[in-house]
């Protein structure tokens, strides 16, 4: 059984703080949905948002009141009350109290630049400004949290004042005192010394709230909670002013390693979905390059790194990808040989033989001179291992094609496809581009013999000149991103012709999104 003591408190901040980030918005269905994920997840707090933003917002509070989120707590998020007023008129701490929330974390200056120069008030003022504000809702019944602005800053220029604030807000009855690094300028060191000071001078929990802008704010939350805090705050996937908040996931994951707990050991398997759930519902591609969950977080390319993962995978993985609902990917690549091979097949579910696992190596290297580059393109890839091994044949082909772009007011194609014994000819017009256009005749061509074709979609394109090694001509490389229910893969096209490479590409997702129909390839 964990000590009590290393039980770390999680407060999200998606719905406020990752709102503020460049392009990221939120429905209101989008707040109820991502509310909801995050009580599955275990998180103990969600910053629902700014009690007196919108009216959306008060609907957000409204609905939250009566949803089922577990032990998952909403709180109201908003500002000490002005300095001309009284707590009890005061608009913001008002409608904290209309939210219906119990928890409310108010943030208030600790920094003398801000006090002085923003706020346009004076030391003594502000104090009193916090002590009116945190007693006033204490006395209607609230706990409060409080956020200390710009902490780490206000106590690099005037420690005793930083000091002030939190013992004002303490004595004023805040039950937790966070210290907010929120110009994301602080080290772990800096962090974990000042962390270390208030942890010791306070009877209280004390939280950590950091930014990204020196690309240590998972760092400095973690240095904090190894100084003695016991509260983080964070957003899912960094979302946040700026260039972001610290990534609460990253934080979870993390303290996980440390011996901290923070949510169930069995939730910890959610930390990819839900990370690349937020991501859709910001209309984000999910970013690859995450720790822990990113697409790429256990990807090996290096001939030895996937020889010596397959091992032993702590050879070259911290942790198992499986922890955190993660996979492993081995890539096929020049970088790599045999053993790719081998794991590649292992992963498609191909057995084969030391011989066989050469006569693909060669066949694979071969294509790569040709400027093929499988890496993220497994579903290409699977075709041509599959074919090689005589475990597939591809149930059509397109012979011959003819592109037309018609005074740039439509695009349209002619084509030629061999299904079985049969050769359909068809056609098909665009306003979007040649490429939408094959796109549009290749499945005209195969709905007859497949109905379900039009369920593969193709949701990204992209195009990349080639360096081959062998042909003196330009080549270029076009990567298709599709999906077909659930499952998603790219494919590759190459070739000298860019609507060729196009089409190859199309033809490769079509063929593997056949197979997903099928039930073939989950």
């Amino acid at each position: 059984m964990s000590d009590p003591k290393d039980k770390v408190e999680t407060y999200d901040t998606t719905l406020r703080d990752g709102a503020q980030g460049e392009g990221i918005t939120f429905s209101l269905d989008d707040k109820l949905k991502l509310a909801k994920a995050l009580s599955d997840l275990g998180v103990d707090y969600i910053e629902v948002g700014y009690a007196s933003s919108t009216p959306e917002d008060v609907e957000v509070f409204k609905r939250l009141r009566t949803a089922s989120l577990g032990d998952t707590k909403i709180v109201a998020f908003g500002s000490t009350k002005k300095k001309n007023v009284s707590a009890e008129s005061d608009p913001g701490i008002k409608a904290i109290l209309e939210t219906g929330a119990k928890i409310a974390t108010l943030f208030g200056k600790s920094w003398t630049l801000h006090v002085e120069k923003v706020l346009g008030t004076t030391l003594d003022k502000n104090l009193e400004m916090i002590s009116d504000s945190i007693s006033y809702l204490r006395k209607k019944g609230l706990t409060v949290i409080f956020d200390a602005e710009h902490f780490f800053d206000g106590y690099a220029e005037n420690p005793g004042y930083a000091f002030r604030v939190l013992e004002c807000a303490r004595e004023a009855g805040a039950s937790t005192l966070v210290l907010c690094d929120t110009n994301g300028g602080s080290f772990p060191d800096q962090v974990g010394k000042v962390t270390a000071e208030v942890v010791q001078r306070f009877d209280c929990v004390v939280g950590i709230h950091a930014h990204n802008d020196s690309e240590c704010a998972v760092a400095n939350t973690i240095s904090a909670v190894q100084a003695g805090a016991r509260h983080v705050q964070g957003t899912i996937n960094g979302y946040g002013e700026r260039v972001g908040n610290a990534n609460l996931i990253s934080i979870i994951a993390g303290l996980y390693k440390l011996g901290y707990r923070t949510i169930e050991e069995d939730k910890m398997r959610s930390l990819t979905a839900l990370s690349r759930y937020v991501a859709r519902i910001v209309n984000e591609r999910p970013n690859p390059r995450l720790p822990y969950v990113g697409e790429r977080a256990f990807a090996h390319k290096a001939g030895t790194h996937i020889d010596a993962v397959l091992k032993t995978t702590r050879a070259y993985e911290h942790i198992p990808p499986e922890l955190v609902g993660n996979v492993r990917r081995t890539l096929a690549s020049k970088h790599s040989g045999k053993a790719a091979i081998l794991n590649k097949a292992k992963e498609f579910k191909f057995e084969i033989t030391e011989e066989q696992a050469e006569s693909l190596t060669k066949m694979i290297k071969e294509l790569e001179r040709q400027g093929f580059e499988f890496e993220n393109a497994d579903a290409s890839l699977y075709l041509r291992m599959a074919e090689h091994l005589g475990l597939y044949s591809p149930p059509f082909s397109v012979h011959n094609y003819v592109a037309t772009d018609n005074a740039n007011k439509y695009q349209s194609v002619g084509m030629e496809v061999q299904i079985g014994d049969e050769i359909v000819l068809t056609t098909a017009e665009s306003r979007k581009g040649l490429v939408d256009a094959l796109r549009k005749a290749l499945d005209r061509a195969l709905s007859s013999r497949f109905p379900d074709v039009t369920r593969i979609i193709l949701e990204d394109f992209r195009v990349m000149d080639l360096d081959t090694e062998k042909s003196t001509e330009a080549r270029v490389g076009v990567w298709v991103k599709s999906r077909c229910d659930s499952v998603t893969f790219w494919t590759i096209g190459v070739s000298s012709n860019m609507l060729r490479a196009s089409l190859d590409a199309i033809e490769d997702s079509k063929k593997y999104g056949l197979l997903v129909l099928s039930g073939k390839i989950r």
